[in-house]
């Protein structure tokens, strides 16, 4: 990918165009451990997760169920990213911390050498969104969002981003269309800057939860077939794993990782991947 200043004479006037830069973005749900695990068992799956994060080799990774369940919402031990930060010295995690105080189960992973994280936040899907693990409208679990704001050492003359890591409730319907709409209301605090919105969203592109984030200029990276699998590679519905984009990014295209390295699936969901173009000040590159 050439990022070089390309010049351009028009006229009699010289002028420096600077060309739209290339990120690649994963969502992954990665499935929880718990104790007694007899379904996708973490200490069987681990290699393959690591091989597939190397396949993919996005620039940036949105996690969802990255969590060492032990009985309560606030787990120090979180033995995925753990693993998956030793396996990968060229990546940082961004949008997690100490469990008592910043969620630790929703992390988003980036190049080191590329990215400055240069803030990041949380937010639950509940009546009480800054209440820590507080649970929501009708549903039983506590769902919410991270997010991280980025500035691209490689394009230091565009604008910086901010990526929204969710996931919505896999049961409530109401529920998942209320966090649609704080989602929304949270992103107008970025004051305009491109956003990505990306995750789990236990809805289909065609459902409302995402026509919402369509209707208030959003688009939807279209994916071919499924993203949950059953953790057997049964392809049985389309997509319920997404990757949204604001105006100010043009999308060069999308994948999704139906692989299993080693005859072993990664996780229950597969990988979905969109490359995209950042244009300067925002504007949309085609």
């Amino acid at each position: 990918m050439n990022r070089r200043l390309v010049p351009v004479l028009l006229g009699f006037v010289f002028v420096v165009v600077a060309p739209a830069s290339e990120i690649a973005v994963a969502t992954l749900n990665i499935h929880y451990i718990y104790e007694g695990q007899t379904k996708m068992p973490w200490l069987e799956r681990r290699e393959a997760v690591v091989a597939a994060l190397d396949d993919i080799d996005a620039d940036l990774f949105a996690f969802q169920e990255m969590e060492t369940f032990a009985g309560s919402h606030s787990n120090a031990a979180n033995e995925q990213q753990a693993w998956i930060a030793a396996a990968s010295p060229g990546y940082a995690f961004a949008a997690t911390g100490d469990p008592a105080l910043f969620p630790n189960t929703q992390p988003i992973m980036y190049r080191r050498n590329r990215f400055d994280m240069l803030d990041q936040g949380f937010f639950f899907f509940s009546p009480t969104p800054d209440e820590l693990y507080s649970r929501p409208w009708h549903g039983r679990f506590p769902y919410f969002a991270t997010w991280a704001l980025f500035f691209d050492r490689e394009a230091p003359g565009l604008p910086r981003f901010a990526v929204v890591n969710l996931h919505l409730d896999h049961s409530n319907r109401r529920d998942r269309r209320l966090a649609a709409e704080l989602v929304l209301d949270r992103t107008r605090a970025f004051g305009g800057l491109p956003i990505l919105v990306v995750g789990d969203f236990n809805a289909l592109a065609s459902f409302r939860t995402v026509r919402t984030f369509r209707d208030a200029g959003f688009s939807v990276a279209p994916i071919k077939g499924a993203s949950y699998h059953f953790g057997r590679g049964l392809d049985l519905y389309p997509a319920i794993d997404h990757v949204l984009y604001s105006p100010g990014w043009g999308l060069v295209s999308t994948s999704v990782y139906r692989e299993a390295p080693g005859g072993i699936w990664p996780s229950d969901h597969y990988p979905v991947i969109a490359t995209l173009k950042l244009g300067r000040n925002g504007a949309a590159m085609q």
